[in-house]
C-alpha cells in the first residue's frame, strides 16, 4: 500500500510542477508490521538441552543413516551437509544464491578459514560471500561425496538435477521431513512454520550472538547481502542479551 501512496504522490507532484494541480494533498502512510520468519533457537539463546539447531542436525543424521525414502528421494548426508553450510554462509536458500553455487564460484581462504563465494545474481545483485570455517568441512564432504561432479560448471548441492527449480524443491521437500521428524515444524514461541529460509535467520542470529557483540554489523550486512535496517529490524531486535553484553548492560565503569 505504501508503494501505490508513493506512486500517486509522484504523479501529483509531476501534475503539479506541469501545472494541472495547484497544491498535492498529503497521503497517508499505511503502519509497516514486520514479521520476521522463525529461526532455530541455539545456546545460549536456550539451553543445551533445547538447542534446536543440534536436534535439527542429529534428525538429518539418523535419517542419512537410516536412508529413509521421502518419495523418489533416498535421504543421505547431503541433507546434514546442506543445513551447516546455510547455517554457516549466510545465503538465501533461493535458486540465484544457495542452489546457483557451483564449484567455480567457490575459492577456500586459509586466513582465515572460510570459503569465499561469488554469487553472481543475488537478490540484492552480485556480491562475494565468507562463509565460517565449518562451510570448509563441509565443502570437503561434497567433493568426496560428488567425486563424478567437480567440474567448474557443476553445481555444489544436488548436482544430478541441472534444473534448479527440481534441486529446490527435492531439497525443500527432504527438509520438511526433516523438521518433523525433529519436532521443530513450528516455531514454540511465535507459531511461525520452519523453512529452509529459517537456516539464514539462524545463521545472521547466530553472528550476532556468538559473537558477543564483536561482529561488526554493517559487514555482517553487507556479507548477507542485507543492510543495517533490515539486520536491526529482523534480527537484532529479536534476540535476547547473552553473556559479555549483560555484563556490559550491568556494568558502572572503571
Amino acid at each position: 500500500m505504501n508503494h501505490i501512496a508513493t506512486n500517486i504522490s509522484k504523479t501529483l507532484k509531476l501534475a503539479r510542477d506541469m501545472g494541472f494541480i495547484q497544491t498535492v494533498p498529503d497521503l497517508p502512510r499505511t503502519r509497516r508490521h514486520d514479521n520476521p520468519r522463525a529461526y532455530f533457537k541455539f545456546h545460549p539463546v536456550v539451553e543445551k538441552e533445547k538447542d534446536e539447531y543440534r536436534l535439527l542436525l542429529d534428525a538429518a543424521r539418523q535419517m542419512a543413516k537410516a536412508r529413509v525414502k521421502v518419495r523418489e528421494t533416498i535421504i543421505d548426508y547431503e541433507l546434514y551437509d546442506m543445513i551447516v553450510f546455510l547455517a554457516h554462509s549466510f545465503l538465501r536458500p533461493t535458486e540465484s544464491e544457495f542452489y546457483g553455487v557451483k564449484h567455480q564460484h567457490v575459492s577456500i581462504q586459509d586466513n582465515p578459514k572460510s570459503l569465499q563465494l561469488f554469487i553472481p545474481e543475488g537478490k540484492t545483485g552480485s556480491r562475494v560471500v565468507n562463509t565460517m570455517p565449518q562451510a570448509v568441512n563441509i565443502y570437503d564432504s561434497i567433493r568426496k561425496r560428488n567425486a563424478d561432479y567437480l567440474k567448474p560448471d557443476d553445481y555444489l548441492f544436488f548436482p544430478q538435477y541441472r534444473n534448479r527449480g527440481s534441486a529446490k524443491r527435492i531439497a525443500q521437500r527432504i527438509f520438511n521431513e526433516c523438521v518433523i521428524e525433529a519436532g521443530l515444524k513450528t516455531d514454540a514461541i511465535t507459531g511461525e512454520t520452519h523453512s529452509l529460509y529459517s537456516l539464514r535467520h539462524t545463521a545472521i542470529s547466530m553472528r550476532i550472538v556468538l559473537s558477543q557483540g564483536k561482529t561488526n554489523i554493517y559487514t555482517l550486512a553487507k556479507n548477507a547481502g542485507t543492510s543495517v535496517n533490515q539486520i536491526e529490524r529482523f534480527y537484532a531486535s529479536k534476540l535476547p542479551l547473552q553473556g559479555k553484553l549483560v555484563e556490559n548492560l550491568q556494568s558502572f565503569g572503571d
